[in-house]
């Protein structure tokens, strides 16, 4: 009887522990507050998110539907840009070929909590390799507004090949289109040199 005590108490020991450790911080090893445990309940992981609006942009480019990439912005973004039909013409042309993978390598999430509400914004990079060529892909992507709903949703798109993007920026936060929104297109290049000269 001793002994079916002692196995049961370790055993529970043992399975606190470990069922402890599973939900430390991978980075600090602390245990998450109560807030932080909440909110991953609440919400997908970022890396779904992304995952998830990187499927929907794909989607559109293989089937070539314009209108489907555009219902991904945001009303403020289509309220806002002034060429999205331009940018809609310029990523259908260039992309080539259909999707055979694609993937998300990096983003930079933005959470913040105050007056007058919660947003949430992501800044996004990946990769689609084509059955014709390899695009990298950058986008903004606006989930969560509580204070303007217009706002939800894409701001940006930026699409190039693979081989062109050593003549790019190495990082997408170091080309400043003054604030432009909708889906890049070469004529903001010519915007960005006119606005330096």
């Amino acid at each position: 009887m001793r002994k079916a005590v002692l196995v049961a108490v370790t055993l529970t020991t043992m399975l606190v522990l470990s069922g402890c450790s599973m939900v430390r911080d991978a980075q600090t090893g602390l245990l998450p507050t109560l807030r932080e445990l909440q909110l991953d309940a609440s919400t997908p992981s970022e890396e779904k998110e992304v995952e998830s609006m990187m499927q929907q942009i794909v989607a559109a480019l293989d089937a070539r539907d314009k209108g489907a990439l555009r219902d991904l912005f945001s009303e403020k973004t289509l309220s806002e840009a002034d060429d999205m039909d331009a940018g809609l013409d310029y990523i259908m042309d260039t992309y080539q070929g259909m999707s055979q993978t694609y993937e998300a390598n990096g983003n930079d999430i933005q959470d913040h909590y105050g007056s007058p509400g919660r947003t949430k914004h992501i800044i996004a990079d990946g990769e689609i390799e084509t059955t014709v060529t390899t695009y990298t892909i950058f986008f903004e992507d606006h989930m969560i507004d509580e204070a303007d709903s217009e706002a939800v949703g894409l701001t940006f798109i930026k699409l190039i090949e693979e081989d062109l993007r050593e003549n790019e920026n190495e990082r997408r936060y170091s080309v400043s289109y003054g604030g432009r929104v909708g889906i890049y297109n070469p004529g903001w290049d010519v915007a960005v040199q006119d606005d330096s000269e």
